[in-house]
């Protein structure tokens, strides 16, 4: 990235800057008629580089953790998509209309229920960083919380419907099976 050239270069200026003052030095200690002066200014140039370092690395850490705090944001959006991606299915109302379809849908939903279940340590792996984040103080502590906050409700919710749909499956598969058992008794 750009601050790391930036760096780059700054460590390069730096040694070109110990190198003149070196030069400098060796001037003088040769007795060169304006030895003191250039000894004075290549000091002089050496404490206003110097100057920089502070300021540097201040944008480095402040540059740093934006880095983090985009990432962050990123996997928090990632997670989010995620969830919204399979909550129609777990708050869907069709439950089948015959005994064949409350059975493949209860096998479609446990599979749902499975891949949530297989989910969670990715939900729980950025929600531990957003801990981390809020742990040391973080600039964007506030929207970091809520973004936790945020994902936190969302996954409940999912997990909340997910059961809800589940037990609804589960009672219609039963009805469906009873009005089955009955079909055939009738039949017989």
């Amino acid at each position: 990235n750009k601050h790391q050239i930036l760096e780059a270069d700054i460590n390069v200026w730096e040694q070109k800057i110990r190198e003149l003052v070196q030069s400098s030095e060796d001037m003088m200690q040769e007795g060169h008629f304006d030895g003191n002066n250039i000894k004075s200014e290549t000091k002089k140039l050496q404490n206003q580089f110097k100057a920089l370092k502070d300021p540097i690395s201040k944008r480095c850490a402040a540059l740093d953790e934006s880095l983090k705090f985009h990432r962050f944001t990123f996997e928090v959006e990632t997670e989010l998509q995620w969830i919204n991606e399979r909550l129609p299915v777990a708050i869907s109302e069709a439950m089948g209309q015959n005994l064949y379809q409350a059975q493949s849908m209860e096998k479609k939903h446990k599979k749902l229920q499975a891949e949530i279940l297989g989910h969670e340590s990715m939900i729980n792996k950025t929600l531990a960083i957003g801990q981390n984040l809020i742990e040391q103080k973080h600039p964007e502590k506030s929207n970091i919380e809520s973004s936790c906050k945020n994902l936190e409700e969302e996954w409940n919710n999912l997990q909340s419907k997910a059961d809800e749909r589940a037990r609804k499956l589960e009672l219609s598969l039963k009805a469906q099976q009873y009005l089955s058992d009955v079909g055939e008794i009738e039949t017989w």
